[in-house]
């Protein structure tokens, strides 16, 4: 709820946030001082318009002037801090407005702005199953992957069968129990499912309860294989950041610690 001494901030804001030209002077001047004509020099913003913001930002607080140059005030300093942590809160915000409902929010100990660096991979109009390339491209290149599926594209498991089998990758992915049925009856890629879980560096697990995404880890980055409603892949959120790491690895191993060895000798070819 908007206080009344609120009004006072909200102008500030507005008031800086309205002409990225006020922005690009104050964050030059927090960085060096600078001189009218330096911060012409270095914004590319016409003089007379540099000349009238430091005027008002002086008016504010927010500049100093030692007869020289100018440099922000402490205040101006604090507020360039507290702006662009704004701004790139909102940055982040827009960057997961089209897929923010498909992500277990309620589950993260971690806040939203930790995807700030985060690639997201969408469909697009030409190629619906980019996500689902990008996602079987990163198990192909990947030298140590671990996955936790309620679903998983063949795709996906003939990479991770492909570099595992056929190469020197360690895979590991814990299924939901009927996912993984459903799998294994296909001639191709059940075949790859048991020659991955008979590997040396393969492991294939069996989760016998309600598994709710998709996850992955490879070589350090954490991955989210989002879908629909309708179970078409909406996006792939590759992330890098240590907390959002840390808490997608804990969740695999939550769930590999429930889960049983999947048994390639269990139903014949």
């Amino acid at each position: 709820m908007i206080e009344p001494n609120d009004i006072a901030a909200l102008d500030d804001i507005a008031f800086l946030a309205r002409s990225a030209s006020r922005v690009r002077v104050l964050e030059t001047l927090a960085s060096d001082p600078h001189d009218r004509a330096e911060l012409q020099a270095e914004t590319g913003i016409p003089r007379a318009t540099v000349g009238r913001i430091v005027t008002e930002f002086e008016t504010r607080g927010w500049v100093k002037d030692d007869g020289r140059r100018y440099s922000t005030s402490p205040l101006g300093s604090f507020l360039v801090a507290e702006f662009r942590s704004l701004l790139e809160g909102v940055k982040t915000m827009q960057k997961l407005r089209g897929v923010i409902e498909w992500l277990p929010t309620r589950e993260f100990d971690f806040s939203l702005e930790r995807f700030a660096d985060a690639d997201i991979t969408l469909p697009k109009p030409s190629n619906t199953s980019a996500p689902v390339e990008r996602a079987a491209e990163l198990v192909d290149e990947g030298d140590e992957v671990s996955i936790l599926a309620f679903g998983s594209a063949p795709s996906v498991v003939e990479a991770g069968w492909r570099a595992t089998v056929h190469g020197t990758q360690s895979f590991e992915i814990v299924f939901a129990a009927d996912t993984l049925d459903d799998l294994v009856d296909d001639p191709d890629v059940g075949t790859w499912i048991r020659e991955l879980a008979g590997c040396e560096r393969g492991a294939v697990l069996r989760y016998d309860d309600v598994v709710p995404y998709n996850l992955a880890v490879i070589d350090g980055t954490a991955n989210f294989a989002l879908v629909d409603e309708h179970g078409a892949p909406s996006a792939l959120i590759e992330s890098t950041d240590q907390e959002i790491y840390s808490w997608t690895v804990s969740t695999i191993d939550d769930y590999r610690r429930e889960s049983d060895p999947f048994d390639p000798d269990a139903l014949t070819s």
